[in-house]
């Protein structure tokens, strides 16, 4: 399991989870189980699959995040190195924008 843990600060957990929901929501992320484990997904067969779970804690969300990839399977992938680039990078967009919003 390979996976780029990001910590955040926060200060309203309800303005927070909303404003997470709503760029998930807006970049196409689909909530499902995986493994047990509530993760936030876009992609999937063809493209390959962008990850995220977020938990919070007082005060502070934890992001995993991993991409899965292309042509399926439950291999995971963290956001460093050179492979599948363009994914990492959209998955990276997202999380810096999770942060801007949370600020």
């Amino acid at each position: 399991m390979a996976r780029t843990i990001f910590k955040l600060n926060y200060s309203n957990f309800e303005i927070s989870e909303n404003k997470i929901k709503e760029i998930l929501y807006n970049n196409d992320f689909k909530e499902t189980i995986i493994n047990s484990e509530t993760v936030w997904k876009k992609g999937g067969m063809i493209m390959g699959g962008q990850c995220l779970i977020i938990e919070f804690s007082e005060n502070q969300i934890t992001i995993s995040a991993w991409i899965t990839p292309f042509l399926g399977g439950t291999d995971e992938y963290a956001l460093d190195g050179f492979s599948a680039i363009i994914p990492k990078k959209q998955l990276l967009s997202i999380i810096e924008q999770i942060k801007i919003a949370i600020q």
